[in-house]
């Protein structure tokens, strides 16, 4: 199994490719641009529902706990923390979410 931070990619993926195109593509009027944010989002999509079909096939059924646990220290003064994990059920949420995505952005 990959030791890459898999949930978090999955998560801030979107985020920065929405953020991106609302702070540099979008403020423009010109068609080639909007194109471009296009082509921006479809990419962004596609690597996520890439990423999430990894979390799919690579889920360990038979464990009964959190996989793919994520979890970093934040602001360590009030004990705050990063800490995402997946679970059965809601695995097949996250593949749908991005799968979904993907089909709302090219239609």
């Amino acid at each position: 199994m990959l030791d890459l931070p898999i949930v978090s990619i999955s998560i801030l993926l979107p985020l920065f490719s929405a953020l991106y195109i609302t702070f540099f593509i979008s403020h423009s009027r010109s068609p080639r641009k909007q194109i471009y944010a296009v082509y921006v989002a479809i990419l962004s999509s596609v690597l996520t529902l890439i990423a999430t079909t990894y979390l799919l096939f690579s889920f360990d059924k038979y464990q009964g706990s959190f996989q793919f646990v994520e979890r970093y220290p934040w602001i360590d003064k009030i004990g705050l923390e990063y800490f995402v994990g997946v679970d059965g059920l809601s695995l097949f949420f996250i593949f749908l979410t991005a799968l979904l995505s993907l089909v709302c952005i090219v239609s």
